[in-house]
């Protein structure tokens, strides 16, 4: 048997295999014995298959790029990074309060691990679990005090490869408030010294389902799966009994609707000799098959989709960048987009009664992640489409993390971040699948700790874009649209000043736009990475040694509708009403434009078109609305285009079945853009209105 010090050691010669010491002087530390050895488990009559305790969680486990891609991308079906593992346990039926979870094991070998589980149950929060409502509470590496004779080696300047690394936590299962339960640890920056937590007795949609357990493994040394040690072993001890091994879990995280994904019994879920589960290998081979379905949906990289670069694209042709307040928020709000009534009002007060949460609540609920994420993580989001012979560019100053990837001897204090990562996903948008990532130890790094990351189709690659010239690289290898999952990791109890942790749920208010597009921009200034589309040449003279701003001064953001020859110089910047031209299909093509008075020229703002009628002129509808003067009060920005086709002696907008040319539509599309490249026009709030025949 190991034990952790000479002292035990000789103790526990004494002790019978499985023996727990308790009266401990940490609270939650529940032994100080090493109780996970073969000889020391006490293995149920009922337990099913062979005797192998890693069955006891459902897992996703990090591997290297390699094999990550010879998997066709498929084993990280779940959308997280690849070099990650996760660990999930789930009781399948609410237990008794006053129950404890007794976790005991040895700190892997990694960047960071954290436990979360399910909050306190709170009868006026229905909706606990399952991706929706607060988040779990949390238990940091860091703060867990090891056993007698062993060492943390999370801590800064601990020996990371240290044989003694043994642990003993406790979670114990009451309801109540959370915030109260656990007070530190239920608040920013969520860090609170001890091995106890208090947990919920039940999780999921109204509570049918028992506590829920993550364990998270970020960059295990050299990617290994395990990070070098077993998983924890997972006991249940019930008030006034003693505790047990805990069952296979059955219940898994999947969000997959499936006719045969029914419920398992103990004797029908075997543990199998890989360490899986019988449930677990089955619902692992069906997330495969549903990120291959989305794989095969989102196809190989032909064209662009012109909606994701006009949304995600700002005037200036940086990507815009979004922290993710949480998830469910996040989709109601793009799902009702344009109805600018229903963000600012109706969405807040319906996920207020749907999840308890909001700014204004008080905590837990007034923080911005969901139950399943990462408490740690801030999460930036996007969205990319590439051109043919175009490359996405991510540029910016690198935050200081520790370096453990390669094994290193030492801890370093995680000064300003813990960890970073991109990731690019692909597939369908409720289980996307990663197809691109890269890790902050991964990233080559200039004198200044500035990066340069490129990412695109292998055919566009230029020759000099490796990592001996300052250029981290990545294929492009599916699909005309990628999601962008951004991962900056704070774990300071000081929280770094540039962290996007700071950025609250008002600073990236979704419902006014001149928040969130600039919200991570303004907070991590220099840190924030820059998304850009640039040409081969252009990424090739980053290579050769060329300034980033002196490439990216000369980006013209494009978009896939017919080329115009209206610039920057053509768009007035000053309040008023003012003539312009833009050469569509090789015609000229006039329009008044009206900029409201008493408005930053720099502000995004709404856009109202305005077609006149037919033997009409632009100036004439100008007059004819008196919209201008609306525009001055309410802040948005009109356009008067001018038609330009005759039909029967008459002027105005016959592209409408009568005439094929000129085309209109072009000569609008054109339009449009142009003003949303270089006014500030907001692409969420572009509307159209006419008269008579422009009606």
């Amino acid at each position: 048997m190991k034990i952790n010090s000479c002292f035990f050691s000789l103790l526990a010669g004494f002790l019978l295999p499985g023996v727990i010491l308790a009266g401990t002087d940490v609270e939650g530390r529940w032994g100080v014995t090493d109780s996970t050895t073969d000889e020391a488990i006490h293995w149920p009559d009922n337990w099913p298959g062979v005797h192998d305790l890693r069955a006891q969680w459902w897992k996703i486990l990090a591997e290297d790029s390699a094999a990550w891609k010879a998997s066709g991308y498929l084993n990280h079906a779940k959308g997280e990074p690849p070099g990650n593992s996760y660990f999930l346990w789930r009781y399948d039926e609410p237990l008794p309060e006053g129950t404890k979870i007794l976790l005991e094991g040895d700190f892997p070998h990694a960047r960071m691990m954290s436990f979360q589980v399910s909050a306190p149950w709170q009868q006026d929060l229905p909706y606990m679990g399952d991706g929706t409502g607060i988040h779990e509470v949390p238990l940091l590496d860091v703060d867990i005090e090891p056993d007698p004779g062993s060492s943390n080696p999370f801590r800064p300047g601990a020996d990371r490869n240290t044989r003694w690394r043994h642990y003993h936590v406790t979670f114990v299962l009451k309801d109540g408030d959370p915030a109260v339960l656990n007070p530190d640890a239920m608040r920013p920056p969520y860090r609170a010294a001890g091995n106890l937590r208090v947990a919920g007795t039940r999780s999921g949609k109204y509570g049918k389902r028992g506590p829920v357990l993550w364990m998270r493994i970020y960059l295990p040394d050299g990617h290994d799966a395990y990070a070098g040690v077993s998983p924890p072993v997972i006991r249940i001890q019930r008030p006034g009994e003693a505790p047990i091994l805990a069952p296979i879990t059955r219940e898994v995280e999947l969000n997959i609707n499936r006719t045969d994904a029914g419920d398992y019994s103990i004797k029908e879920n075997p543990a199998f000799a890989n360490g899986r589960s019988k449930r677990e290998q089955e619902s692992l081979q069906w997330l495969r098959e549903w990120a291959q379905k989305g794989l095969e949906q989102a196809g190989k990289p032909t064209q662009t989709d012109t909606l994701v670069r006009r949304f995600f694209s700002a005037p200036d042709g940086r990507l815009r960048l979004i922290k993710l307040d949480d998830p469910a928020f996040f989709i109601g709000w793009l799902k009702h987009i344009r109805d600018a009534d229903f963000c600012s009002g109706h969405l807040p007060k319906l996920y207020a009664y749907l999840y308890g949460k909001g700014h204004e609540r008080p905590p837990p609920a007034n923080d911005s992640h969901s139950s399943g994420q990462n408490l740690y993580n801030s999460y930036l989001t996007s969205a990319v489409s590439l051109k043919p012979g175009e490359i996405l560019v991510f540029h910016g100053k690198a935050a200081a993390t520790p370096h453990t990837l390669g094994g290193d001897a030492r801890m370093t204090a995680a000064t300003q971040l813990r960890y970073w990562n991109i990731t690019l996903q692909a597939g369908h948008p409720q289980r996307l699948t990663p197809v691109v990532d890269i890790s902050d130890e991964e990233v080559i790094l200039d004198d200044q700790d500035f990066y340069t990351i490129a990412i695109g189709r292998p055919e566009d690659r230029p020759a000099n874009a490796d990592a001996a010239h300052g250029i981290s690289w990545r294929d492009w290898p599916a699909g005309d649209a990628l999601a962008v999952s951004i991962r900056m990791m704070s774990t300071n109890t000081n929280t770094w000043k540039y962290a996007p942790q700071l950025i609250s749920w008002l600073d990236t208010d979704y419902c006014d736009n001149n928040k969130w597009p600039q919200a991570v921009e303004q907070r991590m200034k220099e840190y924030a990475p820059e998304g850009r589309y640039l040409s081969v040449a252009q990424v090739s003279a980053l290579a050769q040694g060329k300034n980033w701003q002196q490439v990216v001064n000369s980006v013209a953001v494009k978009h896939h509708v017919p080329a115009s020859s209206l610039n920057s110089s053509d768009i007035p910047a000053s309040s008023g009403s003012h003539s312009g031209k833009i050469e569509v299909d090789g015609q000229q093509r006039s329009f008044i434009l009206h900029r409201p008075r008493g408005v930053a020229a720099d502000a995004i703002m709404p856009l109202i078109i305005v077609l006149h009628g037919g033997r009409m002129k632009g100036w004439q509808m100008e007059y004819f609305t008196n919209m201008s003067q609306l525009a001055d009060s309410e802040h948005f920005m009109v356009v008067y285009p001018d038609g330009a086709g005759e039909y029967q002696g008459t002027s105005g907008w016959f592209n409408d079945g009568r005439l094929r040319k000129p085309n209109d539509v072009h000569f609008l599309s054109a339009l449009i853009v142009a003003l949303i490249d270089q006014a500030h026009v907001d692409p969420r709030r572009i509307y159209m209105t006419g008269f008579s025949n422009g009606a």
